[in-house]
């Protein structure tokens, strides 16, 4: 049962990942596009992503129960959720308000990381779970560069669109499989 999350998990790092490469090239293009007659735009998102992050990793720090990969996936479907809204909503500070959320997800999805996969192998196998988990993770971001790369040179902005509901659909599915029992060989597995 716990391989089956694990591998869920880290198909949902991948998936993550390859959003978290637009997300990068969206806020540049964004400070400098729509935001250029404010100084230190950019630098401000980062300063304000930051301080989610921060956030996120106090709260993980202090959280009392266990770390569950439902919760992390619920959690990235309220970003998107709210991505979606405060892109549509526009504005400054809409912007900002974004860099704050996922600066929060994003530390609380990686702080959970070797904490779940800790717990979900077998000592003798933690090396080969950790270099699969990072090889998924890491090689999905050059693939989202090139990817929202052209996509950002087309639409613009509206990529946040594409990010939102990519991340929406794509932890909805993780969280309906993470919840999904399954049968091999007559045996059932699951929540």
């Amino acid at each position: 049962m716990k391989s089956r999350h694990l591998r869920i998990f880290v198909v949902a790092l991948g998936s993550y990942n390859f959003c978290y490469a637009g997300f990068l090239l969206l806020a540049p293009y964004i400070a400098k596009k729509h935001y250029a007659h404010q100084p230190g735009s950019y630098s401000v998102f980062l300063l304000i992503m930051a301080i989610g992050g921060i956030t996120g990793g106090i709260l993980l720090a202090h959280q009392k129960s266990e770390i569950q990969p439902i919760r992390i996936y619920q959690e990235q479907i309220a970003y998107g959720f709210l991505s979606l809204i405060l892109y549509l909503t526009g504005g400054y500070y809409s912007w900002l308000l974004t860099a704050l959320s996922f600066g929060f997800v994003q530390t609380r999805l990686l702080g959970s990381l070797p904490t779940f996969i800790q717990l979900s192998t077998r000592s003798e196998y933690l090396g080969r779970v950790f270099g699969l988990a990072f090889l998924v993770f890491d090689g999905m971001q050059p693939i989202g560069n090139f990817l929202f790369g052209y996509l950002i040179d087309i639409v613009g902005a509206k990529a946040y669109l594409v990010l939102s509901l990519i991340i929406i659909i794509s932890f909805y599915e993780f969280t309906r499989l993470d919840q999904k029992k399954v049968s091999v060989l007559g045996r059932k597995f699951g929540k």
